[in-house]
């Protein structure tokens, strides 16, 4: 979030970033992810359908990189 004045009045500007991924298990999808989060600096990332039944620390710090973030996810079931 920034903060700036314009015209006395006190802005905030929030970036978000949201892709249905269709699967995040390739190495190849995760550097675009990680491209487009360098390029665009979300504050806040959502990513669906990755397909995967497990998230954790390794992964998000190798798409949004070492600065501090969290993340919540809900487990693949099977294709779904």
């Amino acid at each position: 979030m920034v903060g700036k004045v314009d015209g006395g009045v006190r802005v905030c500007e929030m970036r978000l970033l949201s892709w249905n991924v269709c699967g995040l298990g390739g190495l190849e999808k995760r550097k675009e992810v990680k491209e487009l989060v360098r390029e665009k600096v979300p504050f806040v990332l959502y990513t669906q359908e990755t397909k995967l039944q497990l998230i954790d620390d390794f992964l998000c710090t190798s798409i949004w990189g070492p600065s501090n973030h969290d993340y919540s996810y809900s487990p693949s079931v099977g294709a779904s």
